[in-house]
């Protein structure tokens, strides 16, 4: 017999005022926290329309802050999307607030409701994770520094909150946007397998149905990583310009410039083009601002003793205030050589055991573009290779507007959604929109 979970009655106790700590007889070492966010407790925060909690997962000394919103339309009924953002040491609350989420940033003090938010038709969830990445933290100078290790506190987390937040047997995706690329398949993969220690302990097993990644860092490398943008300052810079060095200048004795005068001096002039935005310039530092000013307020406004009270988060100085970016936690992930792996086979291993991927890009992004996230979708190796690989990009159209172009056979699906940066939901959220709903609806896009 299936063991009842005293979290599920417990949830009913769940405050507004402050955190309720949740207990699990099944899983001793580990605790919720959590409290309502936006529900008849209390004001609301972000949507005021749906049901929503924030809070913590405490593995002994690791504690990750998560967000979760209701689905505006059936959240009794509708999918759960967990969301990633990359980095690594990247919040998930930039999603959150400026792409997908279920508002936006306006201001330091304020924001409005995203019409195209994911929880249109999703329970969406937002972990900020790993360790040292927005509010979350850990003691004792504990840290992780690679994707196989925050893997096992993702795969802890989901099994005890599906069953906290009575989720089991709900169809649950997995989506993460740049180093996502290889936060998603690990995560999965990690969950996949847990599923069987889920099921000899009477428990039902996490219902995992795709793996989703957009603008992603699927083959990773020493050069793709110190262009991210979340490297350390001197690898972004040095290496960025290298690639202006290398062929228009003199780095070596008798080694002449490959590039003619004119080359040269038009690589001078886009040298400052946002590598997220071909179309665009990157605004600010990179190390700053993620070349998108708007995530300065963001963090601002999660910094405010407003938002961390509605949230639980005591104020500064008592938790110091954060950024969107945690370059200790990139630098650790750097050291560890987990930037330099590649995530292909994972996919691959999950298209075998039956998970769907959808892999798209925008077609202005440099740094994850979509000729190589194309390239590495039809490389992936697994039984449907061949039968992909020989597809056609055919249109992909959102409201009789041609938008994009889709590859696709059952189980894998790729597509470009044009005039899109790196941040395709901040640059085209109907066009995303569209995309997730028919994938959440039917696994297919056209």
């Amino acid at each position: 017999m299936k063991l009842v979970s005293l979290l599920v009655s417990a949830l009913l106790l769940v405050r507004a005022s402050a955190y309720t700590t949740l207990k699990h007889t099944a899983f001793p070492d580990y605790g919720v926290r959590i409290k309502a966010t936006n529900s008849r407790k209390t004001t609301g925060f972000c949507d005021h329309g749906v049901e929503s909690y924030a809070g913590y997962i405490d593995f002994q000394a690791r504690h990750l802050f998560f967000y979760y919103f209701e689905s505006r339309r059936s959240p009794q009924t509708d999918d759960v999307v967990l969301w990633l953002n990359g980095g690594p040491g990247g919040a998930s609350s930039l999603g959150m607030l400026m792409e997908l989420g279920p508002c936006t940033v306006i201001s330091e003090n304020a924001t409005e409701i995203n019409p195209y938010s994911w929880n249109t038709n999703a329970n969406m969830l937002f972990i900020e994770q790993p360790v040292g990445v927005s509010f979350s933290y850990a003691e004792y100078g504990q840290t992780i520094d690679t994707t196989e290790a925050a893997a096992k506190d993702i795969a802890a987390f989901l099994a005890i909150f599906f069953d906290a937040m009575d989720l089991q047997g709900r169809p649950f995706h997995i989506a993460g946007e740049s180093y996502g690329g290889r936060y998603v398949p690990l995560f999965a993969a990690q969950i996949h397998d847990n599923n069987q220690k889920l099921v000899q302990a009477n428990f039902p097993p996490i219902n995992l149905v795709s793996a989703i990644a957009t603008a992603a860092a699927i083959t990773s490398s020493a050069v793709f990583l110190a262009k991210e943008g979340l490297e350390t300052k001197h690898g972004f810079n040095s290496t960025t310009t290298s690639y202006y060095d290398m062929q228009c200048a003199i780095t070596t004795p008798n080694v002449r410039p490959l590039q003619s005068i004119s080359a040269c001096v038009q690589m001078k002039k886009i040298a400052c083009k946002s590598m997220y935005d071909m179309r665009t310039e990157c605004i600010g530092e990179v190390q700053d601002t993620l070349c998108y000013p708007i995530t300065k307020k963001i963090a601002a406004y999660l910094n405010a003793p407003s938002t961390r009270a509605v949230l639980g988060v005591p104020p500064a100085p008592e938790f110091p205030n954060i950024t969107m970016a945690n370059f200790t936690v990139n630098s650790q992930f750097s050291a560890s050589g987990d930037v330099l792996r590649t995530s292909a086979p994972y996919f691959s291993a999950l298209l075998e055991h039956g998970v769907n991927v959808l892999l798209y890009a925008g077609t202005t992004d440099f740094i994850c573009n979509h000729v190589a996230m194309d390239r590495v979708a039809r490389g992936l190796e697994w039984s449907g290779q061949k039968l992909f690989a020989s597809q056609p990009l055919r249109e992909f159209v959102v409201d009789g507007v041609v938008v994009g172009q889709t590859r696709e056979i059952d189980g894998l699906a790729f597509a470009t959604v044009w005039d899109a940066g790196h941040m395709v939901p901040h640059d085209k959220p109907a066009e995303a929109l569209a995309l997730i709903n028919r994938w959440l609806a039917a696994g297919r896009l056209s």
